[in-house]
């Protein structure tokens, strides 16, 4: 009986020396905040697209997910961009084609950024994503109206990006990149039916 008592408290006291060790453990690791990003870049679309929007101006915000131990981070965005179409896409109506201009482009994307330098006040990282892409669309003329059946065209999404990021001392960031998205679009009964691009989208953001 009497070894019983001490098994018992022995295997007590071992797993309050392991409950205690654990929390010590969990109370070292770093509690890292997520943060919001605000940023304005160029959208620089490239082959079929390319041909019917120029040079516009894009917006862009960021929920982003730090972890410095594994140096590397989650990034979640949402961009908008204000396309200046330089041609009207043509779609195929049942008497002529139809002028149909593109009002707002919609990405959605979640990204891995990896951190290839790092220094006391600034950083390079590397960045890999997916996500999906929109382009909404309006007729321009009451036929095209009566033509025009849906009203966006949508694409999934690949990225790369490059990121320089600079820390102040009051511990805002700035953050000056480049992303390369690819974006095979398909535009339904279009007289070009095919609207992929290769799209450059140099950034300039801030974190408060």
């Amino acid at each position: 009986m009497k070894n019983l008592v001490i098994i018992i408290i022995l295997i007590i006291s071992n797993h309050s020396l392991v409950n205690a060790q654990t929390n010590q453990n969990l109370n070292s690791l770093p509690i890292e905040t997520p943060f919001l990003k605000v940023g304005v870049g160029a959208y620089i679309p490239s082959s079929e697209l390319g041909q019917f929007i120029d040079v516009s101006p894009s917006f862009e915000l960021s929920l982003q997910f730090p972890n410095s131990r594994k140096h590397r981070s989650i990034e979640a965005s949402l961009q908008l961009v204000v396309p200046q179409q330089n041609n009207y896409f043509l779609l195929q109506g049942e008497q002529r084609n139809e002028e149909i201009e593109a009002t707002t482009i919609l990405n959605a994307s979640l990204r891995l950024n990896k951190t290839l330098l790092s220094y006391p006040s600034s950083a390079l990282d590397l960045g890999f994503g997916m996500g999906m892409a929109s382009i909404f669309l309006d007729p321009v003329t009451n036929s095209a109206a009566q033509e025009l059946d849906y009203s966006s065209i949508n694409s999934f999404l690949a990225l790369s990006s490059l990121s320089y990021n600079f820390e102040f001392k009051d511990s805002s960031v700035l953050f000056i990149s480049i992303d390369l998205q690819y974006t095979p679009f398909k535009m339904e009964r279009g007289i070009t039916k095919n609207l992929t691009s290769w799209t450059l989208m140099p950034k300039v953001a801030y974190r408060f």
